[in-house]
Parts: C-alpha cells; structure tokens; sequence
C-alpha cells in the first residue's frame, strides 16, 4: 500500500540461561513476528539462509559472538542483532563486593560481573550493573593460583541519566584474599561532558603474575559535576563483565 511501517517486530530477541553448576549458556530466539524463519551464526558474521536454521536452544560452551535474523520469503526482515557470550577465568566465580549493587539495577544479580555475557547500549537490559554513590570494589577468588594474562573491565556512560565513566580502574592481586599487591592502575580518558551511550573496556595485560584473588576497584566520581543538571546528587557507575584470561 506503500506506508512506511517499522520492521522492529522481525528482530531477533534472546533469551539466555546460564547453567549455574557449568556456567554453559543456553540462548534461546524469537521475534514478535510469525511465520519467519531463524538463522543464526556464531562468529559474528551476517546470517543468511545457508546458516544455521535455530530449531531449540543453543548451547554455548565456549567464546561466541551470536548474530540472528529473521528471513521470511527468501529474504532477511528486518535488521540482525547479536549477543556475546565471553567464556574465561573466572566465568561462575561469586565477585565479593564492598559496596552492594544498586536495587533498582542489579543486572543479573550477584554473578553479573561473571556469568560471561556482556551489556548492550540499552543499560537497563539486565547485564550492565549500577552503583549509586559507590565504588565498584569486587574480590575474585579464581580457586587456585593461576597465571594472569589479561584483566579487562567494561564500563557504560551516559551523563543524561547520571551515568559516568569511573575516574580510574585498578588492578589488584593476593594470594590470600586479604593483602593485596597492586597490579596496575587504569585512567579513564573519555571526558565527563561526552555524550553517551558509550562502552568502554579498561583493559591490562600482563607478564609473569600469577595469583589466586583478584581485586578490581573502579572509582566513582561520587557526584555529579557543577555543569551537569543533577550536579551535587549521586553519580552512577555502571559495569558488566570482569573478564580474566
């Protein structure tokens, strides 16, 4: 009839279970729209029918970058979106936190910082988890004396609804869960008046350390600045995963 209409209900929506025992994922799809077929890929190319058609949940037991999207007639309807699921070190490890996660956004409770799926740029979309006011401050213990490769952390900002950058990350590590040794010390380089939404990952390699607990501290700014409509009120910090390799 040639009306412009929005083609959102043909996205590909997931649904995603994390074994608690395994710490495996179990993605389920759909989209809003019947009659459409599925196809998916797992390393993040485009899906197209050659793909694999989704039938069931997929079960992922290993690093996977999921795209999705829905074909009907021969062809893909609407636009494609994807999940990552990132497997490491300390997948299923409980993060000993200092300051508690906000109620009102807990992510995905207490295993969100290590249930190895990362946040969108929708940071109510259950992955990313808020601290008002507060430091993240969270203690991994990895279970055993392990070599460390690489710590990475990742942050949202958005300054329109209170959501900033930490000031800075640091990198802590012990072998007894009690004294710790600094590793290294992140600054944050995206300035406050940036406008969002933006991801950002602080990340460290490293040589020859090893450890059994990690500590990662990103600080908060505490309150938002002078230039900012809410200035003087409770400055939010938003994270996801801590991922350990």
């Amino acid at each position: 009839m040639g009306l412009n209409y929005a083609k959102s209900a043909f996205n590909i929506m997931f649904d995603v279970s994390i074994d608690p025992n395994t710490f495996d994922a179990a993605v389920e799809m759909s989209s809003d729209a019947a009659g459409t077929g599925i196809y998916y890929t797992l390393d993040g190319t485009e899906p197209t029918e050659s793909s694999d058609r989704y039938t069931g949940p997929v079960v992922l037991t290993d690093t996977a970058l999921v795209r999705a999207g829905s074909f009907l007639g021969g062809a893909q309807a609407g636009k494609s979106t994807s999940i990552q699921y990132t497997r490491h070190r300390a997948a299923g490890k409980r993060p000993r936190l200092t300051h508690p996660y906000s109620k009102g956004y807990p992510g995905a409770g207490d295993f969100t910082l290590t249930n190895c799926l990362t946040g969108s740029k929708d940071y109510g979309d259950g992955q990313w988890q808020g601290f008002l006011g507060q430091d993240l401050d969270a203690v991994i213990d990895l279970g055993d004396t392990i070599p460390l490769s690489r710590v990475t952390a990742t942050f949202f900002h958005n300054p329109g609804v209170w959501i900033f950058m930490p000031e800075r990350v640091d990198i802590e590590v012990s072998d007894d869960g009690e004294t710790f040794r600094p590793a290294a010390v992140l600054e944050n380089d995206t300035h406050q008046q940036t406008e969002g939404p933006i991801i950002k990952s602080f990340s460290q390699p490293f040589e020859n350390l090893r450890a059994r607990y990690l500590r990662v501290r990103a600080v908060n700014i505490g309150v938002c600045p002078d230039w900012h409509a809410g200035a003087g009120g409770a400055a939010w910090l938003f994270a996801d995963e801590i991922i350990v390799e």
